[in-house]
């Protein structure tokens, strides 16, 4: 790896870093159980639920920090299993962080337009409308949040992990590239193919082309078994959602192409 981290962290699972994470843990457990005990969204209970979303906001952000240098770590080497095993960890956590936000669906779901409005207009949450109008809508579509935090929790075995398998075999993909004189195979990632598409000189480009794409065809099966799997778990959550949402009487019954 040629990417300098360390203005994320010194070191990997470093003191800092293991620091960073456990309070992380800690400020998610603590707002699930501040938010679970709140009430709907209501005049009352406004002031809490303005508190929620601010913390909820600083935790994103802390995640997104994370995640992102654990994820330029793992892609700059797929065959790092530390790298992967902090995939995973990273992805109960995000698990765990979206039960927080299954609580504010619950909390908008059925809030009156004018407390909603109210909520929005806190100067607190400027340049947050548009996050929140998707949030409340999103909301009357939610299952019952006991449904919602089962399909999260099955999540992280199930289509997340099919992400995660995803992107390591397309991380670990190699194809030997020819193309210098004397001419001298080397193994390359696919990101070094799409390199050498720009390259203005038509030798490297020809080397790239044949062996990455007769490389990529050994995995296709895999791949297409992810992406079904993936199509189908998004299905499934949408077809409980719509039956939510029907019975509520918010849109006509409407049904998926194919269907009866």
């Amino acid at each position: 790896m040629t990417w300098d981290l360390t203005s994320y962290f010194p070191a990997f699972n470093g003191p800092e870093m293991l620091r960073f994470k456990e309070a992380i843990r800690n400020d998610i457990a603590a707002l699930q159980q501040a938010a679970a005990n709140l009430p709907a969204l209501n005049a009352e209970s406004m002031s809490a639920w303005e508190d929620v979303l601010l913390r909820h906001e600083g935790l994103l952000r802390r995640m997104s920090h994370l995640g992102s240098y654990v994820g330029c770590l793992a892609s700059s080497d797929a065959r790092n299993e530390s790298y992967l095993k902090e995939e995973a960890e990273l992805t109960r956590t995000r698990a765990e962080l979206a039960k927080v936000r299954i609580e504010l669906l619950r909390a908008f779901k059925e809030s009156a337009d004018e407390v909603y409005f109210e909520l929005a207009a806190k100067a607190s949450l400027a340049g947050a409308q548009n996050y929140l109008n998707r949030m409340r809508e999103e909301a009357r579509r939610a299952m019952a949040p006991e449904k919602e935090v089962l399909a999260t929790d099955l999540g992280v075995d199930g289509i997340q992990a099919w992400g995660r398998l995803y992107d390591t075999v397309s991380s670990k993909l190699e194809f030997d590239m020819c193309w210098t004189v004397p001419i001298a195979a080397c193994a390359k990632p696919p990101s070094t193919a799409v390199t050498k598409l720009g390259m203005p000189s038509k030798t490297p480009r020809q080397a790239r082309s044949t062996p990455s794409r007769a490389q990529g065809s050994r995995s296709t099966a895999i791949a297409v078994s992810t992406i079904s799997l993936i199509s189908r778990y998004f299905k499934r959550r949408s077809r409980a959602r719509l039956s939510t949402l029907c019975s509520k009487r918010y849109w006509p019954i409407w049904r998926f192409p194919g269907e009866s």
